[in-house]
């Protein structure tokens, strides 16, 4: 079983993209935090590590363009 989480850390870019569904929050510079990174996969893990022991995790990163803000 193959498991696949999409995962928007921001929506702050620099680009813009003919496609883009999030045009007007382009400029937005929120991002989640390290305690929100955390909290999510505690409970990523807590929830699928019991459902689907077997199962095969992919993460998939959306968000803006990460280069764009200063480490905190």
């Amino acid at each position: 079983m193959l498991v696949t989480f999409v995962i928007k850390v921001s929506k702050f870019c620099n680009l813009r993209c003919s496609y883009c569904y999030e045009y007007p929050e382009l400029g937005n510079p929120a991002r989640m935090s390290r305690e929100q990174f955390a909290q999510m996969f505690e409970h990523l893990s807590g929830y699928y590590r019991s459902a689907f022991p077997d199962a095969e995790y992919r993460f998939i990163w959306h968000g803006g363009e990460p280069l764009l803000q200063e480490p905190a």
